[in-house]
């Protein structure tokens, strides 16, 4: 049996050949008419020999080609594969290209009407003289020792192993102040008097120094707060970075001072019922 290809050529050879044969046979008695026709023979004869010619050349089954960059193929003739028709496409490579962005594997073009059908997935194979199929060859999606396919190739990587060292050393530091607010929590007994009079104490992990009965000027106090006990009343300045130094007395009144005071100085205000933190800034 024929090839659709072959059997194409051998359609146009054979109407070549009664052209031929009408042209030798006709009358040979010259008219306008008989010459009118040998005119128009003349002219279809050398048009069926080059379409004969051109479906030979131009479409060669199995033939591998890029067509376009990236787009590499292979041919087969006479058929096609349905899907989304593309009209007024000036060429194969157009095509080619109209495939090639829509990501199809399946791709047909007929010179003749200037269509081409990007096929689909699930389409059908149909017999179409004249018609180009291009099936693309599969391509390796990771070819060896190509810089410009590394996904990292613009300094990413570099960027990403600076992040995992930045998360790590969070983590870490995380690690430390989870640690510290563990050692550094409030106790009611990390400030007494007058067991600590002129002695160092730590609350919430800020030094103070502690006078009992002793204070400094008590006017200009910027807040006051009642009902919070002396290390209670530390700790409210430990978390405020404009506290200086606080008062505090036995009806558990605390004043927040934010005026600096030298952290050595003795205390020049005596009376037993406050007591005075100074924080060693």
């Amino acid at each position: 049996m024929l090839s659709d290809e072959k059997y194409m050529i051998e359609v146009r050879e054979l109407s070549a050949f009664f052209i031929l044969y009408f042209l030798q046979n006709l009358s040979p008695v010259p008219n306008l008419q008989t010459e009118t026709m040998k005119f128009n023979l003349t002219i279809l004869l050398p048009a069926a020999l080059l379409g004969a010619a051109q479906v030979g050349a131009n479409c060669v089954p199995g033939k591998q080609e890029e067509v376009v960059p990236s787009y590499e193929v292979e041919y087969q003739c006479n058929t096609f594969r349905t899907g989304k028709l593309h009209k007024d496409i000036e060429s194969i490579e157009k095509c080619a290209d109209v495939c090639k962005y829509a990501n199809s594997s399946h791709c047909s073009y007929s010179p003749k009407h200037k269509q081409c059908v990007v096929g689909d997935a699930n389409g059908e194979y149909k017999p179409r003289p004249g018609v180009y199929y291009m099936k693309r060859v599969n391509e390796d999606p990771f070819p060896a020792d190509d810089e410009e396919e590394d996904p990292f190739s613009d300094g990413c990587e570099d960027d990403f192993e600076a992040c995992e060292l930045e998360k790590d050393a969070l983590k870490a530091s995380l690690k430390t102040c989870q640690a510290n607010a563990v050692s550094c929590g409030l106790s009611f007994t990390d400030a007494q008097c007058p067991r600590d009079h002129t002695k160092e104490v730590s609350v919430r992990c800020k030094t103070y120094k502690v006078w009992c009965g002793r204070y400094y000027n008590p006017e200009g106090a910027k807040n006051t707060i009642t009902g919070l006990t002396f290390p209670e009343c530390i700790d409210y300045c430990s978390n405020r970075g404009w506290c200086a130094y606080v008062l505090h007395n036995r009806a558990n009144i605390c004043r927040v001072f934010e005026r600096k005071v030298t952290y050595t100085q003795t205390p020049g205000v005596v009376n037993d019922e406050w007591k005075c933190a100074v924080k060693k800034l």
